[in-house]
């Protein structure tokens, strides 16, 4: 059996495998084929949408619990390489070759070379690719993860500052995501730090404030439900859809409501799976540990449905939803596990774990 730092916190690690099949089911939903055509159905798909907030929060959250004591930014950087940039560049390789050499028009064509020669037609293309991370369907958090990291000092800095001050910042935090919004198609790394950005420093808030929170809510949290089921539906109302908010930067837009419903179902989780903190769950603890691996592998299940044309379509969609979620994890975990059994501890540089 792994064995756990002295400072581990299972509920948070449980949260973390929750989070990511919070992301896979998200995905899942045009390969299960399921129409999103009536009111309920788009309640309960702004309720399984939206999952990066979620991974945002327990990022920042583990940042303060890992390094609230010492700190190396030269060895945080080297760590965040190894095992998030490494995989990234390798995973990448196929699928924007591919992407190339078929001269895919995604984007409006942004991708597609401008001219002739070595440099517009392979070279600016691959690095646009790794720049936005317009490789596969979640590779798009990295790039901006990377600015993440970079600004590792100046998230330590913020947690020496007062509460006062802490509040104050994450005010203007959230009224930048709320005016940006999430890029179109997730290609603009800058446009996603400014929106995820809060998330990661309310994440880093709640592991300091962790006892007060516990106290105020423990016993209570279900309450919290309450608005995270009430912005749904009034996302739903409001937009008459569902899903994400995508704009250009600075067009203004809707109320971004997924902020705040992913933000109170981040508390949700960090209230009530502390009730379960001595309590091991090896079904969400193996999901917890492989969730960098799924998160990277399930884009290559979906992508492989999606160029066979791979997709459920049937009345029945909404019953078979939680079989092709299933499914999409499973058909993850094959290459993950045959991986770390020929690589050992050295899989995390190519899958992630």
């Amino acid at each position: 059996m792994k064995r756990r730092p002295e400072n581990f916190v299972r509920s948070i690690d449980h949260f973390r495998g929750i989070a990511v099949l919070f992301i896979v089911a998200g995905h899942s939903l045009p390969i299960a084929g399921l129409p999103i055509d009536t009111f309920a159905k788009q309640v309960l798909a702004n309720l399984v949408l939206g999952g990066t907030i979620l991974f945002m929060f327990i990022s920042g959250y583990l940042f303060h619990h890992r390094f609230q004591g010492g700190f190396r930014y030269g060895q945080f950087l080297l760590s965040k390489f190894k095992n998030v940039v490494s995989p990234y560049l390798i995973l990448s390789i196929v699928p924007i070759g591919w992407a190339i050499l078929h001269a895919d028009p995604m984007s409006g064509g942004m991708f597609l070379p401008k001219g002739e020669g070595f440099y517009q037609e392979y070279l600016r293309p691959v690095l646009l690719y790794l720049a936005t991370g317009r490789v596969l369907i979640t590779y798009w958090f990295i790039p901006f993860s990377v600015l993440v990291y970079l600004m590792a000092p100046l998230h330590r800095k913020f947690l020496t500052q007062s509460g006062k001050v802490q509040a104050g910042w994450i005010v203007l935090a959230s009224v930048l995501a709320l005016y940006v919004q999430r890029p179109l198609e997730n290609i603009d790394p800058l446009q996603s730090l400014a929106y995820f950005m809060p998330s990661y420093l309310i994440g880093m808030v709640a592991s300091q404030q962790r006892e007060w929170i516990l106290g105020k809510f423990r016993g209570r949290e279900f309450w919290i439900l309450l608005p995270v089921v009430g912005l749904a539906i009034l996302e739903a109302w409001q937009r008459n859809g569902y899903g994400n908010y995508h704009k250009p930067a600075f067009d203004f837009g809707l109320i971004d409501l997924m902020f705040f419903q992913k933000t109170a179902l981040c508390f949700f989780f960090m209230v009530f799976l502390d009730r379960f903190e001595s309590v091991h769950s090896r079904v969400v603890g193996f999901f917890a540990e492989t969730s960098f691996a799924l998160f990277f592998i399930h884009p290559y299940v979906l992508w492989i449905c999606e160029i066979h044309g791979v997709r459920y379509a049937d009345a029945h969609a909404s019953l078979v939803y939680p079989l092709v979620v299933g499914a999409i994890i499973g058909a993850s975990m094959v290459p993950i596990l045959l991986v770390k059994f020929a690589m050992g501890k050295r899989s995390r540089y190519v899958v992630g774990w």
